[in-house]
């Protein structure tokens, strides 16, 4: 941040070249980080001014600070280094003021972050400051195109290696074997050769194509699997150089590589991390890892000495261990592509060091040392001696903190095996059943003596083993007696349960024991080890989820076994012919809570077509399969062979240009629509189906945003309908998941200048100017439109359409298919970078609709998009029909706006065009409102006279969500409106306490939209708009100025909204549609946590009344004084009732009130949440005991209609706050007490001087010492309910002396607490001058202050005792001690030192908290007993 004195390394942090060139590409002049670094200094300068009075502190920061930031800041003061020098500051001294400086600009930077916005997690919703925002995009930009290049350089590398490695040994086998002679090597090479010189008989030179090559460096035949490709291994590279740079980041970068097969260097890196947590966490400061190889090669040492053997990878049982690994080589599946010496002499030489290390063995070892001998492989030919010892003690950290004990195993196979039965009891009976049929068993595949022993101890809550270290070697020692005796036939051998090993369970134990080693290849065995090195600890959870999606891949499998030894080959021989990809996304399936019943489809080979000849062979037998072999087979139904029609609408395209652009092509500065070229080409994989060629595009004036050009490409009319699609005949490569999409291209055809000379025979010089076009490819972009699912009954795979709106990236350049062999790359993370015209950048985006044309009507496309289209009859098209909404049980809380309800036929209108008005609905209005009506204006409509707005609800409506059958016609007379004109909508109710005439709420609606550079359309369609409280006019505005946005910032009414439509006038009235279809445009009435709870009260309220008509009459009964006198028409009463002449003259409405829209409902309760008390005694643990006491309404209720004892004790205080003034950070308590106005809450402060003690460890609990005896420091009174609420928001109420007396206790009960107060003279022996309590109180229906409609701070009763004054005095005071000094001062010099961020001090501070609140709330029971209270708990 400060450039004086930085070093190279400051510079280059990450140690390579790219990622370097980048950080520094960010820190060049103009760059947005400076206003960042600007805004930080400015706030740093502010804050350390008041430090700079001492000379010693001025000069520490001035150093740490550096010149430049002096000289920028503090010009005016001066730099002298012999205020730090001898004699001046001794050394010692220094040291420690250099630290404490350090610390304290690093907490003033952290401060000034916060405040600025800059910290994660620290907006206040509205998203991150604009200077962030561009630095983030110019980061972003520089860290791609970097990346970019670096990838496209690494892979042209890579190719020209290719091409002349193919080369030379083309040249060597000419040389060797003659023209004629038609080789067919089995080499890489060889293969290569053959394809590329299979067009031609005599093309001698023909070189290999660029497709061909690049194909060759992801596959290598014969060889062992390539588990990720160059790219990968290159990000992996550079994401531990990042984490190299900060290592506190690989939890961040883990979590976004989940589900993910790790690259091998940054697999090495992350697994070597998890295996030494265990150890960082009981060691001390140091290299651990250097520590644990010292510790292990000591103990090996050791070992070897005792065993009288000369090295420790000879151990005693070597030829057992030999026999053992190449044993388990041969035979098992993914350890088969490294069956060589290598791999196996190292496994040999592993397991004996750990034998001589620990005097254990057992042959499954192998199989757990597999994959770290892939892991931290090292592509030596030679088995190297300290790679073994390396490996053995990985293997050792493995078995002793990752691992899972036996009983873990057992429990997770058993609740596998449950999950099985839950979700697909078929596929469960089924498999128990198939067990027990021709059961033969060998004992010795099984670890039957564990099985037998540990069974007990196994379940699905089994808790995990207190210490894996101490249990791994009796459970080995057991495990390898059972193995042996059962191999080698002893008479001591246990004799096998065939029920227990029959049991399929046991199949599961062995995959999880195993780690799925044994079952899986090497890819998806990778996978799993990944996923699991990921989850930091080894979670169990992973394997079951594992375990569950591999049975459930296998489903049909399972289903086609009928026997035990069908059985048992599916267990042991088909995981390892699963796809890695299926397995992957069957894990992610499941670990995201996807039901395990969509898992079949996922396994592709279960969606492969059959032959006719197998089909007829299941023809031909007799109908004697089971209904579980039925369902396998109609889930191997191979998938249709003509897909379903699909349709793409509503496309926007998001052009985003460097500015830079204007200047290499100037043409962008100015596009027009006729020169755009769109074109939509649905595929099968690499096959094309069918293209279609878009209608010109709206273009919006471009948009400057943080060194950008935006431009927006509109087509509203365009719908693209892909029907009758064949896909039979096509080659689909079903194993590689080709599936159907559209990719969606635009290019533009630009002009530009050009001499040439004439045909007349003149000279170049004079030459004329000519124009020349060319076409410039902008992007492309890949939609996918259809799903493959499998819909129950039939179990037939089908891909179905994709509906719904998606938003994809418009990749920079041209779509290449995989299967094009030109020269250029097709990889798409490079176009941008090798795209020649190199206009646009990865922020341009595409949106669409997909829809099924099947299920949706399909408008007539528009041919074209000219003024006179925008003008025509078509203007004049309804919007559909609909049932309308009826109960308030059937209006749903929202519903996401779903643009295919829109009419498809619809255009929209222009600004000297008619149009209607709709008003259609309110939605949700608040408990104090009764009869309502709707009023309106447009504003901004210049000289065109047109209505205002008048709607009454229909009577038969709900009450609560009103409808309207009122449309008003705007007849333009052929004027221009203003483009900014909006809709100001207002709603009037009779208050339902008051019962004066008042405004519920407003809202402002924006009639047009500007499409293109100069044109405004109407915004057809329907809207919800929230309701507001406030007027949208400021003090220098009036309504002819009016914005759409000026009610924004005013505060919501909670819940309340009101829907309205826009239409292209028509003769006919149009009903409105149903909410539920999606029609109304309802993103921002979107209800939050809050609201919804609010609207599930109003729903099951049933007081309210059900109808319009029954409010009417309900306000209408309660004003009238004679019932049998009822009005003709209710509507007009209504309307009269809610008319302005019921004011007094000049009196303007008000507003409900918004702390009184919500009533209290006992089921929702409150919350209370003690923030603070201030201006008490120092030296004291305090906390706070709340009690509410009820008021005698509610006292004289039946004791089943009082909820339990409402009272609760805070806990966890602030550290950093002083201990005369702690602040607790509780999370609010909920109490659910009956409603009376004169229920209060008694707030009781208690303070101990008992201390804490810590032990020497530091690794448990202290005690607490000392005086233990609570003392009542004061207590005070709050209100909770007022007119049917609860009096929500923060009060600042006075502490009084001693204890409540009984008589005023009393009086409360029917007496407002401001009137009891008031009454009596509090003496200076009654009450503290400035000491108080800070409590927030909120309706349950409210999760957060941010939700409450008015909250306000309440401090009546200050005034009431003391001054007000002395009171703020003493809250704002923060001179004294803090809590935290409670601790520190416990702690030893050393750790004191380090403050409040040492280890020791963090630990302790928990140990604190929960032992002195303990010890509290003992010695506060004992006070509730004496007092005849209920016990806390």
């Amino acid at each position: 941040m400060f450039r004086q004195g930085q070093s190279p390394a400051d510079l280059c942090p990450y140690d390579e070249a790219w990622m370097d060139s980048c950080f520094q590409e960010t820190l060049l002049p103009n760059s947005p980080w400076y206003q960042i670094e600007d805004k930080l200094c400015k706030g740093l300068a502010k804050n350390i001014e008041p430090q700079l009075n001492r000379n010693e502190r001025r000069q520490l920061l001035f150093e740490i600070l550096g010149p430049d930031f002096v000289s920028n800041y503090f010009p005016q003061l001066e730099s002298n280094p012999a205020f730090l020098e001898l004699p001046n500051v001794p050394k010692e001294k220094r040291e420690e003021l250099e630290r404490e400086g350090k610390r304290f600009v690093h907490d003033r930077l952290v401060v000034i972050a916060n405040k600025s916005g800059y910290q994660e997690g620290e907006t206040d919703g509205s998203g991150p400051p604009d200077e962030l925002q561009a630095f983030y995009k110019h980061t972003r930009q520089v860290f791609y195109k970097g990346l970019n290049r670096k990838l496209y350089l690494q892979e042209k590398d890579l190719l020209e290696k290719k091409k002349q490695e193919i080369q030379l040994q083309t040249d060597k086998e000419k040389k060797a074997q003659g023209r004629q002679k038609d080789v067919r090597d089995e080499t890489l090479a060889g293969s290569l050769r053959d394809t590329a010189s299979s067009s031609t008989n005599t093309s001698s030179d023909h070189q290999p194509s660029t497709a061909k090559i690049r194909e060759s460096l992801y596959r290598l035949t014969g060889d062992p699997p390539q588990l990720c490709g160059h790219q990968s291994e290159f990000i992996g590279q550079s994401l531990i150089k990042i984490l190299h740079s900060d290592p506190h980041r690989l939890n961040e970068i883990t979590e976004r590589l989940k589900g993910n097969l790790l690259p091998t260097s940054l697999r090495k890196y992350v697994w070597l991390e998890r295996l030494l947590v265990g150890e960082r966490k009981n060691a001390c400061d140091g290299n651990v890892e250097k520590l644990v190889r010292e510790r292990f090669a000591r103990t090996v040492a050791r070992r070897v000495g005792e065993m009288k053997i000369k090295r420790a990878t000879h151990s005693p049982i070597s030829g057992l261990i030999e026999n053992a690994v190449i044993e388990f080589y041969e035979t098992t599946h993914s350890m088969m592509p490294y069956n060589n010496d290598t791999c196996i002499k190292q496994c040999c030489r592993v397991l004996n060091v750990m034998y001589v290390y620990n005097n254990s063995y057992q042959p499954h070892y192998t199989y757990w040392l597999y994959p770290l001998q892939l892991a931290f492989h090292n592509n030596q030919t030679q088995v190297s001696g300290e790679d073994v010892y390396e490996l053995a003690m990985y293997l050792d950290l493995l078995m002793k903190y990752c691992l899972p004990t036996w009983p873990q195993v057992f429990s997770a196979a058993q609740l596998v095996m449950n999950l099985i039965k839950q979700d697909d009891t078929e596929l469960y009976h089924h498999i128990k059943q198939t067990a027990a049929i021709n059961c033969r068993v060998q004992a010795k595949d099984f670890l039957v003596h564990l099985v037998n022993l540990e069974k007990a101890e196994a379940g699905l809550k089994t808790a995990s083993a207190s210490s894996h270290h101490s249990n791994t070697g009796s459970a080995s020692d057991h495990n390898g007696q059972s193995l042996h005796s059962l191999q080698n036939g002893s008479s001591s051998a246990p004799r096998a349960n065939n029920e227990v090993i029959a049991d399929p369970v046991i199949f599961l134990r062995k995959w999880i024991g195993e780690v799925f080693v044994g079952v899986l290849d090497t890819a998806s065995t990778m996978f799993v080890w990944d996923q699991l090195f990921i989850q930091q600890n080894w979670d169990t959870s992973v394997l079951v989820e594992v375990a569950v999606s591999i049975v459930f891949l296998l489903r049909h499998k399972f289903m086609e076994a009928e026997d035990y030894t069908q059985l048992k080959s599916v267990f042991t021989k088909e995981p390892c012919k699963l796809y890695t990809k299926d397995i992957r996304q069957a894990w992610l399936h499941v670990h995201h809570g996807g039901s395990l019943t969509d898992l079949p489809a996922v396994n592709r080979h279960n969606i492969k077509p059959e032959s006719p000849s197998v089909r007829r062979k299941q023809s031909d037998q007799p109908a004697r399969q089971s209904a579980a072999v039925s369902s396998v087979a109609r889930i191997l139904t191979p998938p249709p062979l003509k897909l379903k029609s699909v349709g793409v609408r509503n496309i926007t395209l998001s052009l985003v240009m460097p500015e830079r652009v204007f200047e290499t092509e100037p043409w962008t500065a100015n596009l027009e629509t006729e020169r755009f070229d769109i074109q939509s080409t649905l595929y099968m994989g690499d096959s094309e189906l069918i293209k279609l060629i878009c209608q010109k595009p709206m273009i919006s004036a471009p948009v400057t945003e943080g060194g950008e050009i935006v431009y927006k490409l509109q087509l509203p009319y365009e719908v693209l309908l892909y029907k009758d699609i064949e896909i039979g005949d096509l080659d689909l490569e079903n194993d590689m998941g080709s599936s159907p999409h559209v990719i969606l291209q635009v290019s533009y055809t630009s002009s530009r200048p050009t001499s040439r000379a004439s045909v007349d025979g003149m000279t170049p010089s004079h030459s004329r100017l000519s124009m020349v076009e060319e076409t410039v490819t902008l992007g492309w972009t890949d939609i996918a439109v259809y799903d493959l699912t499998v819909p129950p009954p039939t179990d037939h795979c089908q891909w179905k359409v994709k509906e719904g709106e998606a938003t994809f990236t418009l990749h920079p350049g041209k779509y290449k298919r995989s299967d094009d062999e030109d020269e250029q790359l097709s990889l798409s993370v490079s176009l941008n970078f090798i795209n020649a015209s190199g206009v646009l950048t990865d922020d341009s985006t595409v949106s669409v609709l997909v829809f099924d044309p099947d299920r949706h009507s399909t408008p007539t496309p528009i041919p074209s998009l000219t003024p006179v289209s925008l003008q025509s009859s078509r203007a004049q098209s309804r919007a559909p029909s609909a049932v309308i909404d009826g109960e308030i049980d059937d209006i749903p809380s929202w519903v996401e706006h779903r643009p295919t309800s829109l009419a498809s036929n619809l255009v929209p209108t222009t600004t000297n065009q008619p149009f209607d008005i709709y008003v259609d609905s309110l939605h949700f209005v608040p408990d104090n409102t009764t009869i309502v009506k709707v009023t309106g204006r447009l504003l901004r409509v210049g000289q065109v006279i047109i209505d205002d707005i008048l709607a009454m609800p229909e009577s038969k409506s709900s009450a609560r969500c009103p409808g309207f059958s009122y449309r008003l016609p705007v007849d333009t007379q052929g004027h221009d409106l203003d483009p900014n004109s909006v809709a100001y909508f207002r709603v009037y109710t009779v208050d339902n306490k008051s019962r004066e005439l008042v405004i519920v709420g407003a809202c402002l609606l924006q009639l047009f939209e500007t499409i293109g550079s100069n044109k405004a359309y109407l915004r057809f369609g329907g809207h919800q708009l929230r309701l507001h409280q406030g007027s949208p006019v400021t003090r220098d505005q009036d309504f002819g100025q009016i914005e759409a946005s000026d009610l924004d910032t005013t505060p919501v009414v909670p819940a309340a909204s009101m829907l309205v439509r826009l239409l292209p006038h028509s003769q006919k009235f149009e009903k409105r549609p149903t909410y539920k279809t999606g029609y109304y445009k309802s993103d921002e009435c979107k209800p939050n946590e809050s609201e919804q709870q609010v609207i599930d009260s109003f729903k099951q309220d049933q007081d309210f009344p059900k109808h319009a008509l029954d409010m009417i009459k309900k306000i209408y009964r309660s004003e009238a004084g004679d019932y049998t006198d009822t009005p003709e028409d209710w509507s007009d009463w209504a309307r009269d009732r809610l008319d302005r002449s019921h004011l007094a003259d000049g009196q303007v409405p008000g507003y409900v009130s918004l702390a009184e829209c919500v009533n209290y409902r006992q089921d929702m309760g409150l919350n209370i949440q003690i923030q603070q008390v201030y201006g008490l005694q120092e030296g004291m643990y305090i906390q706070c005991y709340v009690r509410l006491q009820a008021g005698s309404i509610a006292d004289e209720l039946d004791e089943s209609s009082q909820p339990s004892e409402c009272h609760f004790l805070t806990e966890l205080q602030d550290m950093n706050s002083l201990q005369k003034s702690p602040v607790w950070i509780d999370e609010p308590t909920l109490i659910k007490p009956t409603y009376d106005e004169r229920t209060i809450l008694v707030v009781r402060i208690y303070g101990t001087k008992s201390v804490y003690k810590p032990t020497s460890s530091h690794q448990q609990p202290g005690q607490v010492k000392g005086q233990t005896r609570l003392e009542l420091l004061g207590w005070t009174l709050i209100p909770v309910f007022a007119s049917g609420c609860v009096s929500y928001g923060r009060y600042n109420v006075p502490i009084l002396r001693n204890r409540p007396e009984d008589d005023l206790l009393k009086q409360l009960k029917t007496t407002s607490v401001e009137k009891v107060l008031s009454a009596k003279t509090w003496t200076k022996n009654q009450k503290y001058d400035s000491a108080g309590l800070i409590v927030s109180i909120m309706d349950g229906h409210y999760v957060s202050v941010d939700h409450c409609p008015t909250y306000q701070n309440n401090d009546k009763l200050l005034e009431i005792i003391g001054d007000p004054v002395k009171y703020q005095q003493s809250q704002a005071d923060t001179k004294g001690s803090t809590l935290n000094q409670f601790v520190l001062n416990t702690l030893s010099r050393k750790d004191k030192n380090l403050g409040t961020s040492g280890p020791v001090y963090q630990q302790e501070e928990k140990f604190y908290q929960q032992v002195m609140h303990m010890a509290f709330k003992e010695q506060l029971e004992l006070v509730l007993q004496n007092a005849g209270y209920g016990s806390l708990s």
